[in-house]
């Protein structure tokens, strides 16, 4: 969701118990209200008032959280409307 030749910076790191990854865009953010559902099956923020066109099925997401979740880990988001998203997944170390 990053407009073309944006950056997306990709981070890794210990933290604590955890090891974390971190992914970092340059996109249009997600308005707060949204935040609360972008981990559900199928939720797609409504972005039509948006130049940027989104395609998908609004499972990506649902499927990361999954995977995090199965391995004991969790995902989260931080996101400002304009400026984009950072989204970050802890797993405990092995």
């Amino acid at each position: 969701y990053s407009p073309a030749g944006s950056k997306i910076k990709i981070g890794i790191k210990k933290h604590g118990k955890y090891g974390e990854i971190s992914i970092a865009d340059e996109g249009q953010g997600i308005k707060k209200t949204d935040l609360p559902n972008i981990f559900e099956r199928f939720y797609r923020a409504d972005h039509s008032r948006s130049k940027q066109r989104a395609d998908g099925y609004g499972l990506g997401l649902a499927i990361a959280k999954k995977i995090a979740d199965s391995h004991h880990g969790v995902i989260v988001v931080s996101s400002a409307v304009g400026k984009g998203s950072v989204f970050t997944v802890r797993l405990p170390k092995p």
